[in-house]
């Protein structure tokens, strides 16, 4: 099935090309003198970096193709029968055309800051692993065009245009040769994608993510493909949503809640072009009023709406999300306590940013640039007894974190602290979570006996709306106060920097409505003065804690991070690759087309408890 999609795409791309005007044109003699030249200032940079694309890939090459592909890069060095380098015999192309010794070196340099952008760049994809078959792939595309316009490219330059024929060597060259490479080039992308152990999803990614536009056109006519690779408007063909229940590895419990498994709701959206986005959030009736139930109803009623919609690519698409899902309150779905359909937003915004973005081949990094190279986490313990809490300690301090965050106002909470402070000595940061369990006399009460514990802030010590007793909690107590159930909206967000009453805020992606909202919340707190947290919700999956690497990567300040436990806490996750913390919690940003994750589709509708689709 994959190899079949591969030849498929590669076969699709050379038919592209071989029937543009231009190529044409080109063929037949019918450019002018200024768009033959044209052409090759793009043809020419493009094929100069043959030798270095080829090392690259040869130092990839599993043992049992690097010598299909040592041979096709000793060809280009002019090394296998002694023939002249390939790229020696590009400048006698542009020689040959009349470009002056200027141009040459110009074209020269333009090849050379091609690979200087190359490798200073963040890479488009995940992995090394991945890029080389990205690589792969577009260099395939080449000599499987190459091998069926080459000969005839030569016989118009020599008949049309009236060059030598030493100077169009290099495509009488490549009309012999690359009929070999494309079929020996095929060989290799099975045997790498065999060695490297891909899975059918990642190859459909990468395979998505390369061909969002036709690599051949897109290299030759660069003038028709903006900088960012992206596509025309396009409508979704269908949207699903997905509620999953994924046990945990451990249940878990804060004053609020006890949860032992995971009630993430996805939503996963195709489009016309068959690229898939997905999206996740997790609905908290004691936050923002949604539960899953209301949550897939209020979905279910914006899906029409959505289907009716022709979406841009890359950041062109920002603002017409932005304008689709804000302030969304569907009118069928009558809920006197939800406060705002956050979950539901954050949920399609994300599958629909996460769609955008693969079409266009790029990351959200593209909108949301990485401001650091390494995210740092913060560890959790629940509310659990002293001795568990005491062990959790020992394994955060001894893993390297910095910081770890315990839950409170349930139980026990002196012998809890007590257990973790002794377990992680002095050298970790320790704040408390109290969930809004206390109203504000119980806080100041129960912070002061905590003191001991060298507590460095408290997270939501009173209730959501009781934000008089948010302030006396900060004054009496001389802790830094953390909004979080508190910071639902922008509104709120406002609220809390005019009345005072708390340092730092937490953003939650679901909690707050998703990317857009999150990111302006948070701008809007550090232009306050405030400290900024990306908060996580417990129990999602790899999906939303994408999400939330990308925004804490990109914040310019960032206080600190929570999240990406994966399979820590889950028993599976529905991604190829889970998004989790490393040692010391230190995760680096995500690179890969739109929110850089590879979601396992069996899996997904495994741990599905239903699958809703509604087609156009």
């Amino acid at each position: 099935m994959v190899e079949e999609t591969i030849v498929s795409v590669l076969e699709g791309t050379t038919l592209e090309a071989l029937d543009d005007q231009r190529i044409l044109r080109l063929i037949s003699g019918k450019m002018t003198r200024e768009e033959l030249l044209s052409f090759f200032r793009n043809f020419i940079p493009t094929h100069l970096s043959s030798v270095q694309l080829l090392a690259f890939l040869f130092s990839l090459a599993p043992t049992e193709a690097s010598e299909l592909v040592r041979g096709n890069l000793l060809e280009e060095m002019g090394l296998e029968e002694g023939e002249k380098a390939h790229p020696d015999m590009l400048i006698d192309l542009a020689q040959g055309l009349g470009f002056s010794e200027k141009e040459i070196r110009r074209l020269s340099a333009v090849a050379e800051e091609s690979r200087r952008s190359f490798a200073s760049a963040p890479m488009p994809q995940k992995t090394l692993r991945d890029m080389g078959l990205a690589i792969l792939l577009e260099t395939v595309a080449f000599e499987t065009f190459l091998s069926r316009v080459s000969d005839q490219l030569a016989e118009s330059l020599t008949d049309h245009y009236h060059l030598s024929i030493d100077s169009v060597k290099w495509f009488t060259l490549h009309g012999e040769v690359d009929v070999r490479h494309a079929e020996e080039g095929r060989q290799v992308v099975s045997t790498y994608i065999s060695h490297y152990r891909f899975s059918e999803t990642e190859v459909d990614r990468i395979v998505a993510s390369t061909f969002a536009k036709n690599v051949i056109l897109s290299r030759y006519f660069p003038e028709n493909f903006s900088s960012s690779i992206e596509t025309g408007p396009l409508r979704l063909k269908s949207v699903e949503i997905l509620p999953l229940s994924i046990p945990f590895a451990r249940s878990f419990e804060h004053a609020t809640m006890s949860r032992a498994s995971s009630d993430a709701v996805i939503v996963r959206i195709t489009g016309v072009d068959g690229v898939r986005g997905y999206g996740e959030a997790l609905p908290r009736p004691y936050v923002t009023g949604e539960d899953v139930t209301s949550m897939v109803a209020a979905l279910k009623s914006r899906i029409p709406e959505v289907l009716a919609c022709k979406f841009a690519s890359g950041r062109d698409v920002l603002d017409q999300v932005r304008g689709l899902v804000s302030g969304w309150s569907p009118p069928q779905i009558s809920n006197n306590s939800v406060i705002a359909w956050n979950a539901t937003m954050c949920a399609m915004e994300l599958a629909l940013l996460d769609w955008a973005f693969k079409r266009s081949g790029q990351s959200l990094s593209a909108w949301l640039a990485p401001a650091r190279a390494q995210v740092g986490y913060t560890g959790v313990i629940d509310a659990t007894d002293p001795e568990t809490a005491g062990m959790m300690a020992r394994r955060y301090a001894e893993a390297r974190f910095a910081r770890i965050k315990v839950k409170i106002g349930i139980g026990d909470d002196l012998s809890r602290l007590e257990a973790v402070r002794r377990a992680a000595g002095d050298r970790v940061a320790i704040r408390v979570d109290a969930n809004g369990a206390w109203d504000a006399a119980t806080a100041v009460k129960a912070l002061e006996a905590l003191r001991a514990f060298n507590i460095e802030a408290v997270e939501q010590p009173v209730s959501s709306h009781d934000i008089e007793g948010m302030r006396r909690v900060r004054e009496e107590s001389g802790i830094p106060v953390v909004a979080d159930e508190s910071l639902v909206t922008m509104q709120d967000a406002e609220t809390l920097v005019r009345e005072k009453v708390c340092d730092v805020f937490n953003v939650r992606v679901s909690k707050c409505g998703g990317l857009l909202t999150s990111k302006a919340i948070a701008d809007f707190g550090l232009s306050a003065g405030l400290q900024v947290q990306i908060g996580a919700q417990v129990g999602e999956t790899s999906l939303l804690s994408a999400a939330g690497r990308h925004l804490a990567a990109h914040l310019p300040q960032l206080e600190s991070a929570e999240g990406s436990f994966g399979t820590h806490l889950l028993t599976e996750d529905i991604t190829a690759d889970p998004v989790m913390f490393g040692q010391a919690g230190q995760a680096g940003p995500i690179m890969g087309p739109g929110l850089g994750v590879d979601v396992d589709d069996e899996v997904l509708e495994r741990m599905a408890t239903e699958v809703i689709k509604i087609d156009v």
